[in-house]
């Protein structure tokens, strides 16, 4: 992706229900590195625990 584009918005009525908590993330501005620098998001790994 670009600078000059953005990503679509995404909506969903299911997403409106306020007691359902969501939320979405991507690799671009992660800060682990080496084997972990791909899409991390586990507490379960041997990752710094700040990094995840």
């Amino acid at each position: 992706m670009t600078e000059a584009q953005r990503p679509s918005r995404f909506e969903a009525p299911l997403l409106q229900i306020d007691e359902l908590s969501h939320g979405f993330f991507t690799r671009k501005g992660g800060v682990s590195t080496g084997l972990y620098s791909s899409l991390n998001c586990g507490f379960g790994s041997n990752d710094v625990r700040n990094a995840v």
